[in-house]
């Protein structure tokens, strides 16, 4: 029988092929938007129910079925569809700002409302989490937020910026995950590798608009239909930031592993428990690892010998802020699809 790692890695290949596969044929065929009374809202809304629509299935399978079938903890309906809402809400918002400001100041003007709506997607990264999944902060412990979350593969990270950075634990943990944990996290502060990702990620989906309303044809913010091509064309453009920013992201873990190492701290005991919690692979292909994780495994990890400090978390941090226009894959891929406490903060090392 395929794992329960293996099994969550083709639905995410399915679900993201299938939307890179809409919006290929989207852009080739000239598909237009959905017109709901000529309002931009309602037309934004009823964008998003087709969107809606189509995922749910997936959804289903990946945070209900398979987990199920594995033992896991499944998503119930009442928090896939507050997740929905609230996702629903910000993409709308986001969209209803870029459509305005690209019909009001053209590309700059977009590029700058894109950067401002990201820009909030970190400065609240917490509050967004709180609003879409289970996470709920219980106390503070040094410069630990600890907090509850449902989902047992939730591992937190640090969101934020300036006075509003802060990292995410959940409370559950023992104190000696906590204690490696925040020495690792550290160490992507100290060495640059969490500043490298945010620049990574932001500079990545800012010329991934720029590349959607210069490569994509009738792309733009004329109207609705104008709109949804350049959501076409910067979902391809995602696609290829899930085969590139991977490389990118996974050298960071590495870099965490050593901070660690450098501080005595045994972060190996821990990582082999947080590794059982997520997908249970400490192994797996080059191919695969390549391809599709921007977290290596366990044994890479641990054989590891490489000193490139790496953009910690680069690649699901474009898919986070990629709500910014909004993108199709953000919540498609395999580590998240389904798990709503997943969607804000993706899981990691």
């Amino acid at each position: 029988m395929m794992s329960y790692a293996r099994s969550r890695l083709w639905l995410g290949v399915t679900g993201v092929g299938t939307w890179t596969l809409i919006a290929a044929t989207g852009i080739w065929r000239d598909w237009s938007a959905p017109h709901a009374s000529g309002s931009l809202i309602l037309d934004l809304l009823a964008l998003a129910a087709v969107y809606v629509a189509i995922q749910a299935p997936f959804d289903w399978l990946g945070g209900y079925y398979l987990p199920r079938k594995f033992g896991r903890v499944p998503t119930d309906l009442p928090s896939w569809a507050r997740g929905v809402v609230v996702q629903v809400l910000c993409w709308v918002t986001a969209s209803a700002v870029l459509l305005c400001a690209g019909q009001a100041y053209g590309i700059a003007g977009a590029a700058f409302s894109m950067s401002a709506i990201m820009l909030v997607l970190v400065l609240f990264q917490a509050s967004f989490a709180q609003a879409v999944g289970s996470v709920r902060t219980v106390s503070k412990e040094a410069e630990a937020y600890l907090v509850s979350v449902a989902d047992p593969a939730f591992v937190g990270g640090w969101v934020g910026l300036g006075p509003t950075r802060r990292l995410l634990m959940p409370g559950s943990w023992p104190v000696q995950w906590r204690t490696v944990q925040y020495t690792r996290r550290s160490g992507l502060i100290a060495s640059g590798a969490r500043a490298a990702g945010l620049a990574l990620a932001f500079s990545f989906n800012l010329a991934g608009l720029l590349s959607a309303l210069t490569l994509t044809p009738g792309a733009g913010f004329s109207n609705t239909g104008a709109y949804l091509r350049l959501i076409f064309g910067f979902t391809l453009w995602s696609f290829v930031g899930l085969l590139i920013l991977p490389s990118f992201s996974r050298p960071a873990v590495f870099t965490a592993d050593r901070f660690a190492a450098s501080r005595g701290v045994p972060w190996q005991t821990t990582a082999w428990e947080l590794d059982r919690l997520q997908d249970d692979e400490p192994a797996r292909p080059k191919w695969i690892e390549r391809t599709f994780h921007p977290v290596p495994s366990l044994t890479a990890r641990l054989e590891s010998r490489r000193s490139r400090t790496g953009a910690w978390q680069a690649a699901r941090l474009a898919l986070y802020l990629s709500w910014s226009v909004p993108g199709l894959l953000a919540r498609s891929v395999h580590c998240n699809v389904g798990r709503p406490d997943l969607w804000v903060l993706f899981p990691g090392d």
